[in-house]
């Protein structure tokens, strides 16, 4: 076979570079050495620096040992050990940790808003709230809860949703020491050891102290029903009765006992059918010996009440007239009657 001169021009550069490759086995690279003194001696790398698993020069904080790849990003980090905040607004004289903190919160008093939705031209002062904004329009709810099925478009409405499934109540009274899961329901709850009721019907000067049940209240008077069910043509006048009534089409149960694992639309329910467990009662002994109390109280008044058949047994059980105008003998015999016949009672149910 004749290969042409092009062709056997580039064999030999191939089989060329085979052999400066495996020429050198060593795959450590040269050491130049200079011709001062100083330089005579193979350069090693220092062991003195800290450096990252990956070979890369790190900054680490001091105080938790946490490692970081740039500079400025540890001293912001450090305030967070230290409490310094270097930043100051000339408005209102709150400080900050960081300068992008500091711009963001001038706009509450400049009222700039640099972020506008394209849908429909809304501004906001924060790109975060222009993105949980869009959500709206999209429809998009990437937050999704691990108890039930249903979905959220903020994270910060996820988590005050899962403590309905948890029963955590972060936010505490400091008067009744009451708890409550969200921290307006715990201000609205304030109001009611301060007496405050700022928001009165102008329809029956009704007084409230949060403007929310004013605006439900107001629908009492005006009959208004706002929130309407997407499967049938129900409509109601709030909207967490409006999410209790889509269970009935949706077979969503997202209360659950925990003793036998029974599911429930409705935390009533929940509530009743606990009471159902002795072990339920027994775990609050308030709710055990009121039952066990009321337990007792009714055999013992159905032994000690007189019944029907021991009235009909006395002779006057049933008189006429005025008490004055009554026969005083006969009406000893009742009263000595009942009083035996409850007496005997008493000793049969201590029996």
């Amino acid at each position: 076979m004749l290969l042409s001169s092009k062709h056997r021009a580039e064999m030999f550069s191939f089989f060329g570079h085979i052999t400066q490759s495996t020429s050198m086995p060593s795959k450590e690279k040269p050491i130049y050495q200079s011709n001062s003194s100083k330089d005579n001696q193979p350069s090693t790398a220092s062991t003195d620096e800290d450096t990252s698993p990956k070979g890369l020069k790190q900054s680490y904080c001091e105080y938790c040992g946490k490692y970081f790849a740039q500079e400025y990003v540890l001293q912001m980090h450090r305030r967070t050990h230290t409490g310094e905040r270097p930043y100051q607004c000339e408005f209102c004289l709150k400080q900050f940790a960081r300068r992008d903190t500091l711009q963001v919160h001038r706009r509450t008093h400049t009222g700039e808003k640099p972020y506008q939705c394209d849908v429909c031209f809304q501004y906001f002062a924060q790109r975060d709230y222009l993105v949980v904004h869009k959500r709206s329009h999209t429809g998009e709810k990437p937050f999704q809860c691990d108890f039930c099925i249903q979905k959220f478009a903020r994270r910060d409405t996820l988590q005050i949703h899962r403590r309905i499934h948890t029963g955590e109540k972060p936010f505490q009274c400091d008067v009744c020491l009451k708890q409550f899961a969200q921290r307006d329901k715990l201000h609205t709850h304030q109001r009611t050891h301060n007496r405050k009721k700022k928001f009165h019907c102008d329809i029956c000067l009704k007084q409230f102290a949060h403007r929310d049940y004013l605006q439900i209240h107001r629908r009492s008077h005006t009959g208004e029903k706002p929130f309407q069910c997407d499967f049938c043509i129900q409509k109601f006048s709030r909207k967490d009765t409006l999410q209790i009534h889509r269970r009935i089409h949706t077979g969503e149960k997202p209360f659950h006992c925990d003793v036998c694992g029974k599911r429930f639309a409705q935390t009533d329910k929940l509530r009743r059918h606990k009471r159902t467990h002795p072990e339920f009662n027994a775990t609050d002994p308030s709710k055990s010996y009121q039952n066990a109390n009321n337990s007792n109280n009714n055999n013992y008044n159905s032994k000690l009440l007189p019944t029907s058949n021991m009235m009909s047994k006395l002779p006057c059980s049933k008189p006429s007239g005025n008490l004055s105008q009554m026969n005083n003998t006969c009406w000893m015999q009742n009263q000595e009657q009942r009083v035996n016949e409850t007496s005997s009672s008493v000793l049969q149910f201590w029996q």
